[in-house]
């Protein structure tokens, strides 16, 4: 009797970190996929990026909400739901750096691609408030916004150089990266999702 609840509470959490894993996955595929396309869309107008930055934002903030509501569709009730202020606090904070080009016009060139500095410093604080508490708990595994703020962080240098020489070719570039570095993160998470259903 005993070793069939410990099956059954084994299989529980697998299931429960498969469920995690996956959502994960889709996470990262869908909002690459949405914010990848918006800036592919926007870059070769790049006076959009620095005389109208601030509908720039609102774009971004409702493909943001659009891939919130996709991901929702795959998520189980009661997962995750509560820490809505604190994607909403991760999604908008980090984007305030582009008060430097704002308030430094000899920075202008960096209207095309601060917003790919700002989505590894979001990255990281959704590991910080979200991801890492659901680890504690034992409710997901795997660390993808820690693996996607990371590597983000760590090419932006080289995004910020490019910008000196081409806005739209270093938008392009951040862009290539930002899809790239989602892709790694999602199939990270696919991969333990299907390790913790024993395929």
């Amino acid at each position: 009797m005993t070793g069939g609840y410990t099956r059954a509470a084994d299989l529980a959490r697998r299931a429960r970190l498969y469920s995690a894993d996956s959502i994960s996955a889709v996470s990262f595929f869908t909002f690459g996929m949405l914010i990848g396309a918006y800036f592919l869309v926007l870059t070769p107008f790049p006076q959009i990026f620095s005389t109208y930055w601030p509908l720039l934002i609102a774009g971004l903030a409702a493909f943001t909400i659009a891939s919130v509501i996709i991901i929702n569709r795959f998520t189980p009730h009661g997962y995750g739901r509560e820490d809505g202020g604190k994607w909403a606090l991760s999604f908008s904070l980090p984007f305030l750096l582009y008060l430097i080009p704002c308030l430094f016009p000899r920075y202008s060139t960096l209207f095309t691609i601060m917003w790919y500095p700002s989505l590894g410093l979001s990255s990281l604080m959704i590991h910080l408030l979200i991801e890492r508490e659901k680890i504690r708990r034992g409710i997901m595994r795997t660390r993808p916004f820690l693996l996607a703020s990371l590597m983000i962080i760590l090419t932006s240098p080289l995004v910020l150089c490019m910008s000196l020489y081409g806005q739209v070719d270093a938008a392009l570039f951040a862009t290539g990266l930002m899809l790239l570095i989602y892709y790694i993160a999602g199939a990270h998470s696919l991969y333990a999702a299907l390790e913790e259903s024993g395929n």
